[in-house]
C-alpha cells in the first residue's frame, strides 16, 4: 500500500507593483539562509521560489507542528542594476558608498513586536495594511557579523559608536573610535570578535549610532551568510503556533512586499 504526503502552503511573499492591480515584479533570486534550511528540514517544510516570491509548504502527514517563535531567514539577490532607480527608494545620509550601500529588510512583526497573522498583510514597515509601501524605512546595510565603517578625518569623527539590536535593545554594544589612525579615512571595526564576552553573534536587524550631534543613525542587518553572499535584502518571517492555523487555510498566510513606482 501506497503512503501519499499531502503538502498545503503556510505561507508566501510577493513582490507587487502598486498599480492598483497587484502586479507581480520578477527579477529576484530567493533562497533560505542555512540555518533556515535547517528549520525547514526540522518541521517537514519545504521552500519553493519563482522570480516575484516564494511559497512554503507544510507535510499533513505528518505535520511537526511549531509551537514556539522560531524566525525563518530569506535572503535574495537582485541583479536588475536600475531597480532602485525606478522605484523611489531613496536613502538620506553619507554619501561614501563605503560607509553607506543601498539593501532591503523586511519582517513580520508589528511595532509591538507581535506577528502579524492577518493575510493578506504587507511586510512594509509602515504596518501591516495591503497598502503600504516600501521606503527608506526598510533600508538596510547587509553586514556580516564584524564589519568597518569609515569617517573622514576632515569632518566630524565620532568618539564612540554603539550598536543596538532593533528587536531587543537590552542586546547593546559600545565602541571607541581610534582618531589617531591617519590617513583620509578613519577605521573603525564593529563587533570585533577581539571583544570577546561583548561580541555579539546573533544575526539580525541592528541601529548602529554615533555620539555625534546629530547622530547618523544607520539601519543595518548582521549575517555572515548573507554578507558573505552579498545579498541585496533579507525577510524574516517569524511563526510560533501550529502551521495549520494560518487565516486562510486554503491560500496560507498571504504577506506582500509593495514597491512604488517613481
Amino acid at each position: 500500500m501506497g503512503f501519499i504526503i499531502k503538502y498545503s502552503r503556510f505561507f508566501s511573499v510577493q513582490m507587487e507593483k502598486e498599480n492598483g492591480a497587484g502586479e507581480p515584479i520578477g527579477g529576484f533570486r530567493f533562497f533560505p539562509t542555512e540555518d533556515c534550511q535547517i528549520l525547514l528540514d526540522n518541521y517537514n517544510l519545504v521552500f519553493r521560489a519563482i522570480t516575484s516570491g516564494f511559497s512554503v509548504y507544510y507535510s499533513e502527514t505528518p505535520m511537526i507542528p511549531i509551537s514556539e517563535r522560531v524566525r525563518f531567514s530569506f535572503g535574495f539577490h537582485l541583479p536588475d542594476s536600475g531597480f532602485f532607480s525606478r522605484y523611489g527608494l531613496e536613502k538620506t545620509g553619507p554619501a561614501d558608498p563605503t560607509v553607506y550601500q543601498a539593501g532591503l529588510y523586511f519582517d513580520n512583526l508589528d511595532s509591538g513586536g507581535a506577528v502579524i497573522t492577518a493575510s493578506p498583510a504587507s511586510l512594509a514597515d509602515d504596518g501591516p495594511a495591503v497598502s503600504a509601501t516600501v521606503d527608506s524605512s526598510d533600508t538596510y546595510r547587509l553586514y556580516r557579523q564584524t564589519f568597518k565603517v569609515y569617517d573622514s578625518a576632515v569632518g566630524t569623527v565620532p568618539n564612540t559608536y554603539q550598536l543596538t539590536n532593533k528587536l531587543d535593545p537590552a542586546i547593546t554594544q559600545s565602541v571607541t573610535v581610534n582618531k589617531d589612525s591617519g590617513g583620509d579615512f578613519i577605521t573603525t571595526t564593529i563587533n570585533s570578535v577581539d571583544m570577546e564576552e561583548d561580541y555579539i553573534g546573533q544575526p539580525g536587524p541592528y541601529l548602529l549610532q554615533a555620539d555625534t550631534d546629530p547622530p547618523p543613525d544607520r539601519n543595518v542587518y548582521l549575517n555572515d551568510e548573507l554578507g558573505k553572499k552579498s545579498a541585496r535584502g533579507v525577510i524574516d518571517i517569524y511563526w510560533e503556533t501550529a502551521q495549520n492555523t494560518v487565516a486562510d487555510p486554503d491560500t496560507g498566510q498571504q504577506y506582500t512586499i509593495t514597491f512604488k513606482p517613481k
